[in-house]
């Protein structure tokens, strides 16, 4: 019985150590943040109402993800993922409580310099980024889409996109595009459209 005992105290001991190590390695826990979306490396947090950030959680380094001009940032809808020494979030910002852009950025976590990938929403349309995927060369593909906000306003669209140092280029367009499939190996981004796969090169 006392071995019994013995045994279960040890293994919560282990359980309550491993938890506070888990804990201790994740350095982007900053009081007072609010966190919106997160993986194993990267943490997307916002401090009050209009500063967000993405963070390392290895080392605690942290970068500023949206652009500081931009009126009504939300990262309700954001996207993160992250490939070697780059992560990428992907964001929508709004101008007098109408959609004025959505934004892919591209974040070197060693150096903090950014690529910014700025997409153009129709007017009285809802943009989002439901999918994306990110190369370790910063090169990143996504499915874009957006709708409209009313049935009587905006234009519904819905595109595979992709982007490395230089503009965005659109690989495929249609509503029958699965979101969900946009997967990446090596150098080729994948994904399916009315049943039929596709692939391209980033």
């Amino acid at each position: 019985m006392r071995r019994t005992i013995g045994t279960t105290l040890l293994a919560a001991v282990l359980l309550l150590s491993l938890g506070a190590q888990a804990e201790a390695k994740d350095r982007c826990a900053l009081k007072g943040s609010k966190t919106l979306r997160q993986t194993s490396k990267l943490r997307l947090y916002s401090i009050g109402l209009d500063r967000f950030y993405v963070c390392v959680r290895a080392n605690g380094r942290r970068f500023r993800a949206d652009d500081r001009r931009s009126q009504d940032v939300t990262m309700l809808k954001s996207t993160l993922t992250s490939a070697g020494s780059f992560g990428a979030v992907a964001y929508s910002y709004y101008r007098n409580e109408d959609t004025a852009g959505l934004r892919v950025v591209v974040i070197d976590l060693r150096t903090g310099k950014q690529r910014v990938h700025a997409e153009n929403p129709d007017e009285f349309s809802d943009p989002r980024v439901p999918a994306l995927v990110l190369r370790s060369t910063g090169a990143a593909a996504w499915v874009y889409e957006q709708t409209p906000i009313s049935s009587s306003e905006g234009t519904r669209v819905r595109e595979v996109h992709a982007a490395g140092t230089g503009a965005i280029r659109t690989l495929d367009s249609g509503l029958d595009i699965a979101a969900a499939s946009l997967a990446l190996s090596g150098a080729t981004v994948s994904w399916t459209k009315a049943g039929e796969r596709r692939t391209a090169t980033i």
